[in-house]
C-alpha cells in the first residue's frame, strides 16, 4: 500500500476517534473533566500534524515511510483506547460507585486562585532553590499542574454564576500560558500541555455554538503559527533565558519574534519542515519499528516498564537508585541512532512517548494492550473527579484530576509518567493536610445555592 495512502486512512481513523469524543459530549452531556480528550489532544499534537503534512501533494520528504510506520501504531492504540473508555469502562462504574457517592456541599470559591497561587510559588520561586535536592525538584515542578487546576476550577466557577466576562478572562490568561513557559524556561511544550489540559476540561462543560467552533479554529491558526515562529527563533530565546539574562533581555528577543511574525502557510516549506521536525512523533515510532524490524535488537518484553517503577521510588530514600534509560537514551538504543541523539539532546527535549515504549516492549499488541489500561485507568480517575466537582467538593476534584494529569501527560516516557504521578500524589497529600494561608484567597463570592 502507498506511503500516502495508508497514512491517510489511518488520518480519517484518528481525526474520526477525536470527533466522536468532542460532539458525543456535546450531544449526549455525561460526568467527565475532560481528561479523556486531554489524552487524545495530547496525542494527536505529536502525531497528527507529521502525518498531515506527508499527505499533502506538494510535500515530499524522505521519512514519510516512517511517518506512516510510526502513525498507524499510533491509530492502534487510540482505537484501543477509545474502545476500553467507550465500550469497557463504563461497566466498571459499579466497582467504583463507593467512590462516587459524595455528599454534595458548598464549594469553596477560593480554591481557583489559591491553587494558581500556590502552583506559581511552587513552579517559580522554590523550585529554582531545590532543583539540586533529589526528589524535591520533581515535588516542586508538580506545581506546574497546580496550575492547572487553578485555571479549571475558574472557568467552573465563572461558569456556575454565569460570569462571562471573568470567563474570558480565565481563557486568555490560559492561552498565553506557552509565551510564560517560553519566557521562563524557553520551552513551548510546557505551556502548550496545560494550555491543551485546561481547554479539553472547558470543552466538555461549554454548549457548542458558531462562537464555540470559530474560536477552536482561530486558537488551532494562532498556536500553529506561534509554534513556526517560536521553532525559528529559539535558538536565540534559549540563549538568553539559559543564560539567565534578565527579563529586559527576554522581553526583547520575544519582541524581535513578534516584529517578524508569520502565520502558518501550508504552502510554506519552512513551515512544514518545522513541524516534520518537530511536530512528528510517528518518525520516532517508525525507526523503531524497522531497527527492530531488522533484528537488530530484540523486544523489551516488559524490562522498561518494570524498571520505570522504580523511579517512583525518591532518590532522598534510594540514594543508589539506578538511573532509568529513559528520553533519548531509550530512543537511541531502540532506533540504533544513539551517537547521532546524544549530539542534539542539550538543546532539544527528545522524548519516546507511549506508542514508541509500548512497541518496544511487546510490538503492536503492546501498544493495544497498554493504550487499553490506560484507558480503563483514566475512566476510572475521569469519573470520580467529575463526580467531585458537581458535588461542589472542588478539593475532591483536585485529589483526583491532579493525578491524572500524570497519568495522561503522553509526552512523557513511562518513566517520566510514573515519577510525575507518584510527585503529584505526594503534593495532593500535602494540599489536603495543609491550610491556605489567607493571601492566597482571593474575596469570597456571595451566590445563592
Amino acid at each position: 500500500m502507498d506511503n500516502k495512502f495508508s497514512l491517510l486512512v489511518s488520518l480519517i481513523i484518528f481525526i474520526s476517534v477525536t470527533s466522536y469524543f468532542i460532539l458525543s459530549q456535546w450531544r449526549h452531556p455525561k460526568p467527565t473533566t475532560g481528561l479523556p480528550l486531554a489524552m487524545i489532544l495530547l496525542t494527536a499534537l505529536e502525531h497528527l500534524p507529521g502525518a498531515f503534512i506527508h499527505v499533502l501533494p506538494w510535500y515530499s520528504n524522505e521519512d514519510t515511510y516512517h511517518t506512516s510506520l510510526g502513525f498507524q501504531e499510533t491509530t492502534y492504540g487510540m482505537l484501543a483506547f477509545a474502545i476500553s473508555f467507550v465500550i469497557i469502562s463504563p461497566k466498571f462504574r459499579g466497582l467504583i460507585r463507593p467512590w462516587l457517592k459524595v455528599r454534595p456541599r458548598i464549594p469553596d470559591w477560593n480554591l481557583p486562585q489559591a491553587y494558581c497561587y500556590m502552583g506559581l510559588i511552587l513552579t517559580y520561586l522554590l523550585l529554582p532553590v531545590f532543583w539540586v535536592i533529589p526528589s524535591f525538584q520533581s515535588l516542586t515542578s508538580s506545581g506546574t499542574w497546580l496550575i492547572v487546576v487553578g485555571l479549571c476550577l475558574g472557568c467552573w466557577r465563572a461558569y456556575l454564576l454565569k460570569q462571562s466576562q471573568n470567563f474570558r478572562l480565565w481563557l486568555l490568561i490560559t492561552l498565553c500560558l506557552p509565551l510564560l513557559t517560553v519566557a521562563t524556561g524557553g520551552y513551548a511544550s510546557y505551556g502548550s500541555m496545560m494550555v491543551i489540559f485546561t481547554l479539553s476540561f472547558v470543552l466538555v462543560f461549554s454548549r457548542p455554538n458558531g462562537k464555540t467552533i470559530l474560536t477552536i479554529v482561530l486558537v488551532c491558526l494562532l498556536g500553529s503559527s506561534f509554534f513556526v515562529n517560536y521553532y525559528r527563533d529559539r535558538g536565540e530565546i534559549r540563549d538568553v533565558v539559559w543564560g539567565n539574562q534578565g527579563w529586559g533581555s527576554r522581553i526583547d528577543v520575544l519582541s524581535d519574534t513578534f516584529a517578524t511574525f508569520e502565520f502558518f502557510d501550508i504552502t510554506n516549506p519552512q513551515h512544514l519542515q518545522a513541524i516534520n521536525d518537530r511536530l512528528n512523533q510517528n518518525i520516532i515510532v517508525g525507526e523503531g519499528i524497522e531497527y527492530m524490524g531488522s533484528g537488530n535488537i530484540p523486544f523489551a518484553q516488559g524490562e522498561t516498564i518494570k524498571s520505570s517503577f522504580l523511579s517512583a521510588i525518591p532518590r532522598i530514600i534510594w540514594r543508589d537508585k539506578p538511573s532509568y534509560i529513559g528520553g533519548w537514551n531509550l530512543v537511541g538504543k531502540y532506533t540504533g541512532k544513539a551517537g547521532e541523539l546524544a549530539q542534539t539532546s542539550s538543546n532539544t527535549s527528545i522524548a519516546a512517548g507511549l506508542t514508541f515504549e509500548f512497541y518496544v516492549n511487546y510490538g503492536t499488541i503492546g501498544v493495544i494492550i497498554g493504550f487499553f489500561i490506560l484507558g480503563l485507568i483514566t475512566k476510572i480517575i475521569d469519573l470520580v473527579a467529575s463526580y467531585r466537582l458537581l458535588s461542589g467538593d472542588w478539593q475532591g476534584f483536585m485529589s483526583w484530576y491532579l493525578p491524572g494529569i500524570g497519568i495522561i501527560k503522553y509526552q512523557a516516557d513511562m518513566a517520566e509518567l510514573i515519577s510525575t504521578t507518584s510527585a503529584l500524589i505526594i503534593l495532593v497529600f500535602i494540599l489536603n493536610r495543609v491550610r491556605i494561608p489567607r493571601f492566597m484567597k482571593g474575596k469570597n463570592a456571595r451566590v445563592g445555592v
